[in-house]
């Protein structure tokens, strides 16, 4: 393996390691919003 294939291949990787974070917060907020929206409506009916 050449100097330039590892450049390359450590690029990708640090691009894929930055879009799987991406993806995976944006989920999480997602999650964390329904979960929230959730509790809301629960305690406004309780109420």
């Amino acid at each position: 393996m050449t100097k330039w294939q590892s450049k390359l291949i450590r690029q990708l990787l640090l691009f894929y390691r930055e879009y799987y974070k991406k993806c995976v917060s944006k989920k999480f907020n997602n999650f964390k919003l329904a979960t929230w929206k959730r509790k809301t409506l629960i305690s406004r009916a309780s109420r």
